[in-house]
């Protein structure tokens, strides 16, 4: 099945319009654009997606949701809200504690509960009014609210808590193997 950045870049060749025509009736640059096409996603913010979509007529329903191989239930990418819980992983940025969630991919319409600190999972940006479908990384590319909000003690040193974060994390990968296989390979956090 095509994808949707494949859909759009098809759509927008049919029409006989450039990509510096498209970007400039839907007000982005062309680059975005090409990059988007090539299968970027995080190239554009959504709603210019949908702009775009709505623009050469594509179906975005039909692209909205993958679906798993095994079940073919419509899937999401989904992370766990909570700034201390383990799948999310701190990083200092510009004097700030910041961390990058853990993306999982779970099934669409259900509750999902991360697996090991049991919050719910979120598949929207939680800044209220932004409601921006989750894509890789620490930040929303529409609203660039950070996905998990680091709340620390009154008086606690950032860089402090992102050192014993990371130190918690790696003692709980040694004491408990099994982790490894949720949290995935260690080389994907700099240290």
């Amino acid at each position: 099945m095509m994808d949707l950045h494949s859909a759009i870049r098809e759509a927008r060749r049919d029409r006989g319009m450039t990509q510096a025509e498209l970007a400039e009736a839907v007000g982005t640059k062309q680059a975005q654009v090409s990059m988007y096409e090539r299968g970027q996603e995080t190239a554009l913010a959504h709603h210019k997606v949908l702009e775009i979509a709505k623009l050469l007529d594509v179906d975005v329903k039909a692209f909205a949701q993958k679906r798993d191989p095994v079940s073919g239930k419509a899937m999401l990418r989904k992370i766990c809200p909570a700034f201390d819980c383990p799948t999310s992983y701190p990083f200092m940025s510009s004097g700030k504690a910041c961390v990058v969630p853990l993306f999982v991919k779970s099934v669409a319409n259900e509750k999902t509960r991360c697996r090991l600190c049991s919050e719910v999972l979120l598949s929207r940006c939680p800044t209220p009014g932004c409601g921006e479908p989750l894509v890789e990384g620490a930040s929303c590319p529409r609203c660039g609210k950070q996905y998990v909000k680091v709340i620390l003690e009154k008086g606690q040193d950032p860089a402090e808590w992102v050192k014993e974060q990371r130190a918690a994390i790696r003692e709980l990968r040694t004491m408990a193997p099994a982790l490894n296989a949720i949290l995935g390979p260690t080389e994907s956090h700099n240290d």
